[in-house]
């Protein structure tokens, strides 16, 4: 973990946030003890997590939460939606990205920011995506990496 997030101390990189995947981490348990142990890394501003159990203790160490929400129809909009606004964590990633479109009204209600992620591929699904109420885009599409100024 150190070296991962030493290579976000220099530039071009220096200025952004970084948030670390919990439950894409090896070795570590999706609970309290790893979030205590992440918040350990000064470089470490935030969890993404699918377990909305763990904003209160990702809060208490002064960090952003970011939750993941999987939708696959109508009946996990309102199961999501319901968790998460007692849950209340700072942001939400919505997988996969075009259900942030499709759910956009429903989604609005809960007045935090959102990440699409998930089959972003081009070009016209990123913009399609970001024409929705979402801040931000995730991929692992390289290419689209060098798009952030849109």
């Amino acid at each position: 973990m150190p070296r991962i997030l030493a290579q976000f101390d220099a530039e071009p990189l220096r200025h952004l946030a970084v948030a670390v995947h919990l439950d894409l981490l090896d070795g570590l348990e999706s609970n309290d003890a790893a979030v205590r142990w992440l918040a350990g890394f000064p470089r470490c501003a935030g969890i993404i997590t699918v377990r909305h159990r763990l904003v209160p203790a990702i809060r208490k160490q002064k960090m952003l939460s970011i939750i993941r929400l999987f939708l696959h129809d109508g009946r996990s909009v309102k199961r999501g939606v319901s968790m998460l606004q007692q849950a209340k964590p700072d942001a939400v990633e919505v997988l996969p990205a075009i259900a942030a479109t499709v759910a956009d009204e429903e989604l609005a209600a809960l007045r935090v920011p959102f990440i699409a992620g998930g089959l972003v591929k081009d070009l016209e699904a990123l913009q399609a995506v970001l024409k929705s109420d979402c801040k931000a885009v995730s991929t692992s599409k390289e290419k689209l990496w060098r798009l952030n100024d849109l």
